[in-house]
């Protein structure tokens, strides 16, 4: 299993800016997929959203998540990061930021 400090990893992840895929699920147990912009900090993903978002509301229920990153044109290639929402500084809670949270995933 590879993790983000896999230097290969690491490269494609913060090539350029790219947009991840986040794959959560809806109150009703839906799955859904949105789009999240996301840097690296030490071994975690992390990505804002607004508490009170679709996206927001589905990591209070349910922190499980998957974000996929891909190159959409050739020569094609991905990395999906899976894991959970993580609080920072220690606290049980994500740290807000303005009216929503970031978002530490810690995945492999």
């Amino acid at each position: 299993m590879y993790s983000l400090d896999d230097a290969e990893i690491r490269a494609f992840l913060l090539d350029g800016t790219r947009t991840g895929k986040l794959a959560y699920r809806a109150a009703d147990g839906r799955p859904l997929v949105a789009p999240v912009w996301f840097v690296i900090e030490g071994g975690c993903l992390v990505f804002n959203t607004g508490k009170d978002t679709g996206k927001g509301r589905a990591l209070a229920r349910d922190p499980r998540i998957a974000i996929c990153v891909d190159l959409e044109q050739p020569p094609f290639a991905y990395v999906q990061v899976q894991g959970g929402r993580r609080a920072l500084g220690g606290s049980s809670r994500p740290r807000r930021d303005g009216d929503g949270y970031r978002n530490p995933v810690h995945g492999s």
